[in-house]
């Protein structure tokens, strides 16, 4: 298999043209058998057809290789959240990352709205500042903070 330079192509295109036109009025057998007997276009064609299947298995190829590659890291992220987590450090420097681990809060609605303070609410409830709020330690009706149950790491690189 070569690679089919810009060249050649015009160059077997060329060829099927001006064999064409000297077949207006020909049946498609007729122009089939002409281009295969006098012609390198359906070598070109044949020859572009396996590079374009060869070329779809690579990407195939790298498609799955990057989902191996992908659960890879996910599996070495867990483990590091999981040694981290038993190791009781929420972050630790190395020399080659920064990892840190959290429990990320969610934010949960206890009740209605209707004992809800106009200042968090738009439209519907301001969630972000709701949770702003909360966090610095004050209430809102309706509302409370809860840590969810799985971890979150961040692994940073210098």
């Amino acid at each position: 298999m070569s690679t089919i330079s810009p060249h050649r192509l015009v160059a077997v295109m060329s060829e099927a043209m001006q064999l064409l036109a000297l077949l207006p009025d020909a049946d498609e057998k007729l122009r089939h058998d002409s281009l295969e007997g006098e012609t390198r276009f359906f070598a070109v064609l044949d020859d572009l057809a396996e590079e374009a299947l060869a070329a779809t298995k690579l990407v195939e190829m790298a498609r799955e290789r990057i989902k191996r590659l992908e659960a890879r890291a996910d599996s070495r992220r867990d483990i590091i959240k999981r040694m981290l987590a038993t190791a009781e450090f929420s972050k630790i420097e190395r020399p080659l990352f920064t990892g840190s681990i959290s429990r990320r809060q969610e934010l949960q609605e206890v009740a209605t709205n209707e004992a809800l303070p106009a200042a968090f609410i738009r439209s519907a409830p301001d969630k972000v500042l709701i949770a702003k709020t909360l966090r610095k330690g004050e209430d809102v009706p309706g509302y409370t903070l809860a840590n969810k149950d799985d971890l979150t790491l961040t692994l940073r690189t210098a």
